[in-house]
């Protein structure tokens, strides 16, 4: 709509300039044309030029949005690797205590063994 109208105004420039080569009221109707064509230009021009400040205010919105989510993505993912090194230390620790509850039972099951063959010894004397 823009390129039609600047090419609307060139065309009413075009005519003026000819009517000057002859009458007065024909120049005079270019002239309005042409000043209202021009007016109407700067106004959709003016709306054009707002809506272009609208979409960069919301793509410098849209640009801090993406700033914070990928900060936040950042954090989660550190957050995800101290917890996934707290997890393997926490099976090491359950993998180790495991390994002593087996040495535990153990010795008791050997000491339960010790105490049967006493008691059978002690009761066949």
């Amino acid at each position: 709509q823009a390129a039609r109208q600047a090419a609307e105004i060139e065309r009413l420039q075009l005519g003026t300039s000819l009517s000057r080569k002859g009458n007065g009221d024909g120049e005079d109707k270019l002239r309005a044309e042409l000043e209202g064509a021009t007016a109407a230009w700067e106004k959709r021009r003016g709306e054009l030029e707002e809506r272009l400040r609208d979409r960069e205010g919301l793509m410098e919105q849209v640009e801090k949005e993406l700033q914070d989510t990928l900060r936040r993505e950042e954090a989660c993912a550190m957050e995800r690797r101290e917890l996934s090194s707290e997890l393997k230390s926490a099976r090491l620790r359950y993998g180790q205590m495991c390994l002593k509850f087996k040495e535990q039972q153990r010795i008791a099951d050997d000491l339960t063994k010790t105490l049967r063959e006493r008691v059978a010894w002690l009761e066949a004397t």
